[in-house]
């Protein structure tokens, strides 16, 4: 969306890592699946050049984000906290950006019935508007 802003008409993200720092500030250094850890430990090799992350990151990036944007999570995600997402939210707003955000009130959003409900009737209006 950043570096080919032509490209699509619109996007949704949905409980994505948009700040990889609050992801490491907040998760814990130990977790009990090997497979976590590893994941862990590829991020913090990934965001070491500080620089050359923040080029990639969409907080840093919100004035090129030219693309209408559904953003779903949840309040509760303890990977990704919502805090971070409001910012960003908050940051695309303040650029005149066109962002749709739902927030969720259980970890990985849309597990409830009603949280289904609402988040698959707003994306049929977001689609319905933004591609033509």
């Amino acid at each position: 969306l950043i570096m080919h802003p032509k490209t699509y008409q619109c996007a949704m993200v949905y409980s994505g890592i948009y700040d990889p720092f609050g992801y490491l500030k907040e998760t814990p250094t130990h977790s009990q699946s090997s497979t976590n850890q590893t994941s862990k430990t590829t991020h913090k090799a990934q965001i070491t050049d500080t620089l050359a992350i923040k080029k990639t990151l969409p907080l840093f990036n919100a004035p090129k984000l030219q693309t209408p944007l559904l953003i779903a999570h949840s309040t509760t995600d303890n990977q990704q906290p919502i805090e971070s997402i409001r910012l960003f939210v908050e940051t695309l707003k303040n650029q005149q950006n066109t962002v749709t955000f739902l927030e969720f009130d259980q970890v990985r959003g849309a597990r409830r019935e009603d949280n289904y409900t609402k988040l698959f009737t707003e994306i049929d209006v977001f689609v319905n508007k933004y591609l033509k």
